[in-house]
């Protein structure tokens, strides 16, 4: 799946950073038992003991800190990274490598007791009895074998009876050669704990990924990973189910568009009426006039029923033209762009409306998001229009002027990054009951100054991004439009 190959370069460098630390706890656990713990002049494999023991700690101490930074992280910036490793690596240490050194301390000690034992027994009465054996035989052993065997039982016997030299030089071999076993038993057992922890968390991580992925709408996700045992199960019931996720959106969609057509169309059908009705009366009222001219104000009535015919038509003209915005809004055509330059841009345009306050409040340090420049520019306007008939809508008695705040910030989201858009007024707001009907087609709590789909294309606009957006009582007062439009994780930082 390619988009994990951001985290994974990015966990392979966290890798190489981990060796780096493991070199400089390695130099540090023998600088640290040099200056405090070694008494010179010690053995070497004493110093290899102390040298363990301060490791130990200090690898434990590094491990829990950074899975505990790890952890924050994941946290505070939703970025995909993976901290089970060292929860798998710290559970290995407490289970394996800390009750272990004890242990292996006290069997050394034991091994070396057991040997000094051995050259605490009196050989030497033996070896003397032995030796005298061998005098009295050999000068009538010509053998040159034989006299070979005599020269080396002498050193033999030369060095057991010197107890003192053997007594000191065999336990400590033995103990240097057991701990040299034993070291290497760790390091290779900890080698082998990272191996399994990163053969465990990659797919999980990985499975993390491919969720977001499906997160941001992207249902063509597949995970491309081979895993044995549940992980397999899980990847492969993944795949299984964002096949049948994507099926079912499609089927969804369809049915989603034949039934909002069949809503618009409903819809404009009684739209139109409303209007026709006056052009009819003003029609017929004029033809009835001028069919009696004798009844006289025959310039009046015409020039009434005109007016009424012209003002009727270009309602009708508004509504074909909302209905043919939403009928042919293109796909989007993404670019990364700003969208604070896009929100202060609209805004701008407003900034001189009597009776209104705008009001911007910009981030300035967002990432720049893909997004298509003139579908964002009309959702924009759509919603401070939206805001205008609010207030315009509102006691006209009231001597403040109405307030619009246009805001843009970053926000975190169940561990994602969102650039946030904010349009927020100071009119009467939506009521509870209505706000799951406000961007329904050609609904609007406005009456007469409400066309009914300006949060329509709002909505659709939003979809064709990836993005969310909700409805909600204001600071202001008024209603508040939020819209969180996803950042990749390859810009989220």
């Amino acid at each position: 799946m390619k988009s994990t190959i951001p985290w994974q370069q990015e966990e392979s460098r966290i890798y190489l950073r981990d060796i780096y630390f493991l070199i400089l706890i390695v130099f540090l656990s023998a600088g640290l038992a040099e200056l405090f713990l070694i008494e010179r002049p010690a053995e070497t494999v004493d110093r290899l003991f102390y040298y363990l023991i301060v490791f130990v700690h200090l690898g434990t101490l590094n491990l829990d800190a950074h899975y505990n930074y790890r952890n924050r992280r994941i946290r505070v910036t939703g970025s995909l990274r993976s901290s089970l490793r060292y929860r798998l690596s710290l559970a290995f240490m407490f289970i394996a490598v800390i009750p272990s050194v004890p242990i292996f301390m006290v069997s050394s000690n034991v091994a070396e007791h057991l040997v000094g034992a051995f050259f605490e027994i009196d050989v030497r009465d033996s070896m003397e009895r032995v030796h005298k054996i061998f005098e009295e035989t050999k000068l009538s052993q010509t053998n040159p074998q034989y006299k070979a065997d005599i020269r080396k039982f002498e050193r033999v016997r030369e060095n057991l009876t010197n107890r003192t030299a053997w007594k000191e030089r065999i336990p400590s071999r033995l103990r240097l050669g057991l701990g040299l076993i034993f070291i290497f038993m760790i390091c290779a057992s900890l080698v082998g704990a990272v191996w399994i922890a990163r053969q465990i968390s990659t797919p999980i991580v990985t499975i993390a990924a491919a969720t977001r992925e499906v997160t941001d709408g992207r249902l063509d996700t597949r995970i491309e990973l081979e895993a044995d045992g549940e992980l397999g199960i899980l990847i492969d019931s993944f795949n299984q189910m964002t096949a049948e996720l994507q099926s079912l959106r499609t089927r969804l969609l369809h049915s989603q568009r034949v039934a909002a057509w069949q809503e618009v169309a409903k819809r404009l059908a009684h739209e139109i009426k409303n209007p026709l009705t006056p052009i009819q009366l003003s029609a017929d009222r004029m033809i009835r006039r001028l069919e009696h001219p004798e009844k006289g104000e025959l310039q009046n009535i015409v020039s009434s029923g005109a007016r009424t015919i012209r003002e009727q038509v270009q309602v009708l003209k508004s509504m074909v033209e909302e209905f043919a915005d939403f009928a042919r809004m293109p796909e989007p055509r993404p670019t990364l762009q700003s969208i604070d330059a896009i929100a202060g841009e609209c805004g701008g345009l407003y900034q001189s409306v009597p009776g209104v306050k705008m009001e911007m409040r910009l981030a300035g340090n967002l990432p720049d998001i893909a997004l298509d420049k003139n579908m964002i520019v009309g959702m924009i306007n759509n919603l401070i229009k939206n805001a205008l008939e609010a207030i315009g809508g509102q006691n006209p008695e009231k001597d403040e002027p109405g307030r619009i705040l246009v805001s843009t910030a970053l926000h975190t989201q169940a561990g994602r990054k969102f650039v946030m858009l904010r349009v927020e007024d100071s009119g009467p707001g939506i009521d509870e009951g209505m706000k799951d009907r406000v961007f329904e087609p050609y609904y609007s709590t406005k009456g007469e100054h409400g066309s009914g789909l300006g949060l329509a294309l709002v909505e659709r606009t939003v979809l064709e991004h990836n993005a969310r957006i909700t409805v909600s009582r204001s600071a202001l007062g008024g209603a508040e439009f939020r819209i969180l439009f996803p950042i990749p994780m390859t810009r989220a930082g």
